[in-house]
């Protein structure tokens, strides 16, 4: 299910950032055959692989890009605070509840859904141990979460009651960052 998953976002992000990155062309109009070639030409190549040590190249590139995506909105939101009133909106709303919050559940979920790997992350860490496995767990989960967390607060500073799931989706789609940042995204 992960897999269509981000097939799907892979779809959206394409149509989003190459409508405004380049206006008029296939990809800006026509998401299924985005999709398709995306699957054929990079996440078909790529599942082939037998471990995971080959990936680590293209993991790399995908973080790097999701940090640019994440440095873009902290930016914005620190070198604009003022204008947004960022500190006190977060002031005022740290202990507000609301029923669309458990939508962020769903969220975490999906982003911590490489449960089905775990066997595969086990065989090819070097030294095989539940002590080290146990500990690259924590480590990871831990930097996800943070990252995660700090990445809603700064949406959420940033618009306020008008942030959307997906905090890209709240800047006008008509901004160049926010057009290379879908495409950073669906790249990685």
């Amino acid at each position: 299910f992960s897999c269509v998953g981000y097939i799907t976002m892979i779809g959206d992000f394409c149509v989003k950032s190459c409508s405004g990155l380049f206006p008029g062309s296939v990809f800006a109009t026509q998401r299924e055959l985005s999709i398709y070639v995306v699957t054929v030409l990079a996440i078909f190549p790529l599942s082939l692989y037998k471990n995971l040590d080959s990936l680590k190249h293209t993991s790399v590139i995908g973080l790097i890009i999701t940090a640019l995506s994440c440095a873009y909105v902290f930016g914005d939101v620190v070198w604009n605070a003022s204008e947004y009133q960022a500190v006190s909106t977060l002031q005022d709303n740290l202990w507000y509840m609301k029923l669309d919050m458990f939508k962020a559940l769903a969220l975490f979920n999906g982003s911590f859904s490489a449960h089905y790997n775990a066997p595969t992350y086990y065989a090819e860490l070097k030294e095989r141990s539940f002590s080290n496995y146990a500990k690259v767990t924590i480590y990871s989960f831990t930097i996800a979460t943070v990252l995660f967390v700090s990445f809603g607060l700064a949406g959420y500073a940033r618009f306020g009651d008008e942030v959307l799931g997906n905090v890209l989706k709240s800047y006008s789609a008509k901004d160049p960052m926010v057009q290379v940042s879908w495409m950073c995204m669906m790249v990685s």
